[in-house]
């Protein structure tokens, strides 16, 4: 690209754009700490589970949560993102009820993660395992999410 004038020599001696304040969020900035909390505790019961040979790669987890109850509050707007986050094939979450076989963790209380080996096959192409791979006639080797995003042309961001 051409230099442009009043610019530096290198986009390494640019100086950083300022933060605009309208963007600043300390809710968000406090929900994603307590997300990446949860996160470690996950990962804790998943090595776990990796050592009674329960799972082998993460994607091959199904992750239960039971959420003590603020926790769930704290949570929920960022719920749908909790299997990209933890990586792995499929979460859900009980609130109420007791998970048997569970992780229990010590950093948060009244939490328990209960890791089971995901159900389906594995997707060729995000390698999640899904229940849907295999049965789109067209692409048998992949997950509907992945046909889905295949058929519109475009990329899905996993």
């Amino acid at each position: 690209m051409p230099k442009m004038r009043g610019m530096p020599d290198s986009v390494h001696l640019a100086p950083l754009p300022g933060v605009n304040d309208a963007f600043v969020d300390p809710g968000l900035a406090e929900r994603w700490e307590s997300i990446l909390t949860l996160r470690g505790e996950v990962s804790k019961a998943m090595e776990e589970a990796r050592g009674q040979k329960k799972i082998g790669h993460p994607l091959d987890a199904a992750v239960t949560l039971g959420l003590p109850g603020g926790f769930f509050e704290t949570v929920k707007p960022t719920v749908d993102e909790l299997r990209a986050v933890f990586i792995v094939s499929k979460v859900s979450i009980l609130t109420g009820g007791s998970l048997d076989s569970a992780y229990h963790s010590t950093k948060i209380p009244g939490l328990a993660i209960r890791i089971d080996p995901a159900p389906g096959e594995k997707c060729g192409r995000c390698w999640i395992r899904d229940p849907s791979v295999g049965t789109n006639e067209m692409h048998k080797a992949i997950c509907s999410r992945c046909v889905e995003a295949l058929e519109a042309g475009g990329t899905d961001n996993q």
